[in-house]
């Protein structure tokens, strides 16, 4: 598609493609009608599904309505004419349905995510640093500071307040035990639980930790986290493809522990791990867990003190997320 400028030169426009919305549809005609939005040139078909979620400890359980939604794209913009036959194919089908189109123009939904996710400070000293972009000024002269991350799908940017409130502890008990750790014994043997991009782990290998293991049930996100540690020269910080279930088995089989045990993980999770959390940690170690609502930030400590036996240390919150440091 082209558009004439003031100069009478064709210039090229985004691609548009169409969205064709049925509401207010009878489950029972959810097969029929999608058959007829695929015969008038739809490339893909979708349900609006409500959903209800009990806590976070659970996975969502899908609402089934009388009444559906259905998309349907089409890259082929349909004629007014086809348009208003689809329709009338539809409404012959069930006659109170609401029938519209829209029209979006194509986006490279990655590109446009990148423009917003620009270097920052993450953790004082450290920045975020995305790897399509050049290192700040700010932390050039001290590269051992900067991040560099490529979040592919993974959770763990550094731009969730969760990530943050980790990051925060983390860096205040490497201050302190990190370095009392790395003049008597090393340095620091460090978990972290659900790590995402691996940026937490990082942080502790830059401050000296002596090593850092990565567990994630995330495929995908192992694979991003092994990808930034190798974007960052990393060469203590592993990524593990077990559990943390079977980590801590071999924890108290071999009496080998952590002294520093981090867990970003939503609340209701965290309750679920408790007790595999705990047997990782070495008499006098450390926890760090985020990922706590705050809404439910009292209920939740009780619950996991109770589980572990474990003191809590210290809290601290960002918007409606708190996090906690833990001794064993």
């Amino acid at each position: 598609m082209t558009v004439k400028n003031s100069d009478h030169n064709l210039v090229p426009t985004a691609p548009l493609y169409a969205v064709v919305v049925v509401q207010k549809l009878s489950r029972s005609l959810e097969d029929e009608i999608t058959a007829v939005l695929f015969a008038a040139g739809a490339e893909g078909v979708s349900e609006d599904l409500p959903f209800v979620q009990k806590d976070l400890r659970y996975d969502p359980e899908i609402v089934m309505t009388e009444d559906v939604t259905l998309k349907a794209y089409f890259t082929n913009l349909p004629t007014e004419g086809e348009r208003l036959a689809m329709e009338n194919e539809v409404r012959a089908l069930q006659p109170q349905i609401l029938f519209s189109v829209a029209h979006e123009t194509h986006k490279d939904w990655l590109e446009e995510w990148k423009k917003g996710f620009v270097p920052f400070l993450f953790a004082e000293p450290f920045w975020v640093v995305p790897k399509w972009c050049p290192v700040p000024n700010e932390v050039a002269g001290s590269p051992k500071h900067a991040l560099l991350i490529d979040p592919g799908m993974a959770f763990g940017t550094g731009t969730h307040e969760t990530t943050k409130l980790a990051a925060a502890l983390i860096v205040e008990w490497m201050k302190l035990e990190g370095a009392r750790l790395k003049a008597r014994d090393g340095g620091a043997r460090v978990l972290d639980v659900g790590t995402g991009t691996g940026v937490l782990a990082l942080i502790t290998e830059r401050m000296g930790a002596f090593s850092a293991v990565g567990l994630d049930i995330d495929p995908e996100a192992r694979r991003t986290a092994r990808e930034n540690l190798e974007l960052n020269a990393s060469v203590s910080t592993k990524i593990d493809d077990r559990d943390v279930s079977d980590l801590a088995r071999e924890c108290e089989a071999k009496g080998e522990h952590f002294d520093l045990v981090i867990a970003n993980i939503i609340d209701g999770v965290l309750l679920v791990l408790a007790d595999d959390l705990k047997r990782t940690v070495k008499p006098g170690g450390t926890l760090v867990l985020s990922g706590i609502l705050t809404d439910r930030e009292d209920e939740f400590h009780r619950d996991f003190a109770s589980k572990t036996g474990l003191q809590e240390q210290k809290r601290v919150r960002m918007g409606e997320w708190c996090a906690s440091t833990w001794l064993n």
